[in-house]
């Protein structure tokens, strides 16, 4: 007798959660779900297409024997993603529905004759955290995307890498794929605007390049900040622009620099790109990088405690990118080693990619005193009491590895101790280092209180 698909799940899920670790059956099991079992073909949903490829890469011998014990007899493993209401097989080839799958969306796409190919799905509004740094750039990007060619025609994005702008601009595609079936949105990065004109050009054909990207609804355009002294390009692009334009249709551009800060841009493009909205992108605040974290852990159904993203926040602030891939590893080494998610476990694997910036002196002496409960007086003091020693020679240690004090500057910090008091208590922590992991421990909880403090204080 079949069992039936909720059942089985059950067992599944009863058996692997015996056999793996809890971190692990947490991140990676618990988030996915049976879908249906057919000609010994069992589709498994999974949250997302990391999780996807994780389960693929580690773990579907496991489930494929587990499965067997269960129900008697083989059964090949599909593993699939789920967003929202559309299933997405990625096991290209290997299941017949990919391919009726496949064909539905193609044919979709030709009727609304919008090409979509180049749009990434998680690049959507809902999906975008809104903060200090983006709040226009957001405000324009959804007025655009309701209103296409009308109050800010050409939206030029700008800001540095990471930091959003093709998220913004894939979201209004996104937008108006969904609610104007009948728009062309055209998603082009400056690269390939500049590969199709080179291979229009080699055919023979430039009036259908221009036919091409002159039918455009919407045409977005990533990267522009590389047109600059391609004059082929620029000219082929300044009649595309004033075509759409004219026509009141919307051009969205993004550049990691304003339009007069693009070398060889020509005077033409530059005026043009400047005559609608400017709107910048800063790097987030501490606020919103948290917010950022918490809407991707949301989002992939990962379990984050408040103080890992707190940790990575304050860790990773240059772009989005970095604070995501931050996330990223500390999930998949927590799965590896089948740890539980907290700071002390990720501190080891990401701190050798954390840039630290220079500690004050002040702020070293403060922590220092604060953890290993003495007052700063006593670390400057002249006192040989063993837990002030200790301390004094730790606070030393650190203001070696955290500042660019040289050690006669740093005998000063401590109440004037001779340089080569700084020297000797160095090399005493450095050789403890090597055998005693309870110092280890002590001193990287430390370290890590240290560059959170000096971010705060950025």
């Amino acid at each position: 007798m079949e069992i039936p698909i909720k059942t089985l799940w059950i067992q599944v899920l009863e058996r692997l959660q015996l056999e793996l670790s809890r971190p692990t059956f947490e991140t990676w099991i618990k988030t996915a779900s049976a879908e249906r079992l057919e000609n010994n073909c069992l589709v498994i949903l999974t949250p997302n297409p990391f999780a996807r490829n994780w389960l693929q890469k580690y773990y579907i011998n496991t489930i494929a024997r587990v499965v067997q014990d269960i129900v008697g007899h083989p059964v090949q493993i599909y593993l699939t993603v789920i967003q929202g209401d559309e299933v997405y097989f990625l096991n290209e080839g290997e299941l017949s529905q990919t391919v009726s799958i496949q064909n539905h969306i193609l044919e979709n796409a030709s009727k609304s004759r919008i090409i979509t190919s180049e749009l990434n799905y998680k690049y959507v509004f809902s999906r975008f955290v809104v903060g200090a740094n983006n709040r226009m750039a957001h405000a324009a990007a959804l007025a655009v995307a309701e209103s296409p060619g009308r109050e800010f025609n050409p939206l030029f994005l700008c800001g540095g890498v990471g930091l959003g702008k093709t998220h913004l601009m894939q979201a209004i595609g996104h937008y108006r794929r969904k609610n104007y079936s009948d728009s062309k949105i055209f998603y082009v990065s400056t690269e390939q605007f500049t590969n199709d004109l080179i291979t229009a050009i080699r055919n023979d054909n430039i009036q259908g390049f221009r036919e091409h990207y002159r039918a455009a609804n919407v045409l977005l355009v990533d990267d522009i900040q590389f047109i600059g002294g391609k004059e082929s390009t620029q000219e082929e692009f300044f009649h595309t622009f004033n075509t759409l334009y004219e026509a009141g249709k919307q051009v969205i551009i993004a550049s990691d620099r304003p339009p007069k800060q693009i070398s060889r841009l020509q005077e033409r493009l530059c005026s043009r790109f400047s005559m609608g909205l400017l709107a910048d992108i800063q790097a987030p605040d501490l606020e919103t990088r948290m917010a950022i974290l918490q809407n991707k852990a949301e989002y992939e159904n990962i379990i984050l405690p408040p103080d890992v993203i707190e940790y990575i926040a304050l860790n990773y602030t240059s772009n989005i990118r970095e604070l995501e891939g931050a996330l990223t590893r500390s999930v998949a080494y927590i799965s590896i080693w089948g740890l539980a998610m907290t700071v002390e476990n990720i501190i080891s694997f990401l701190e050798p990619k954390i840039e630290k910036l220079p500690a004050t002196p002040e702020a070293i002496l403060s922590v220092v005193a604060d953890a290993l409960n003495i007052s700063i007086e006593d670390l400057k003091s002249n006192s040989r009491r063993r837990e002030i020693s200790w301390a004094r020679q730790i606070g030393m240690y650190l203001m070696r590895q955290h500042t660019n004090l040289s050690l006669p500057r740093i005998g000063e910090v401590f109440g004037g101790k001779d340089h080569t008091t700084v020297i000797y208590s160095c090399d005493k922590i450095a050789k403890l280092l090597e055998n005693d992991r309870t110092i280890v421990q002590t001193l990287r909880q430390l370290s890590d209180r240290i560059n959170m403090t000096s971010r705060s204080q950025k």
